[in-house]
């Protein structure tokens, strides 16, 4: 359950990043060929409410992420575990006996 949940944080996640991106992109379009490249088109677009928008949304993905790798991580963690003890279980024992043999 956790990974299902994982998932869909990663997706939206990645959602809010592109939106943002889109966002921000479009508004960026709308200002002057002049302006392109220079500290005044940032502080431009920053007064700009579709601008900011856009950079809330992208902030808003970063929990998601993070709420992302946390359900992953723990989930596949256990996933990972188990195989890595079994093979403990079922090598160790044979090469104790060879070892005394």
């Amino acid at each position: 359950m956790n990974i299902g949940l994982g998932i869909a944080a990663a997706v939206a996640a990645s959602a809010c990043y592109n939106g943002g991106l889109v966002i921000q992109a479009r508004e960026a379009r709308e200002e002057p060929l002049e302006s392109g490249l220079r500290a005044s088109l940032l502080t431009s677009l920053a007064r700009r409410r579709r601008w900011a928008l856009g950079t809330a949304v992208t902030i808003a993905g970063w929990p998601l992420q993070t709420a992302a790798l946390l359900l992953v991580v723990t989930g596949s963690t256990w996933l990972a575990r188990s195989p890595a003890v079994r093979e403990l279980v079922e090598t160790v024992p044979p090469a104790g006996a060879r070892s005394q043999e």
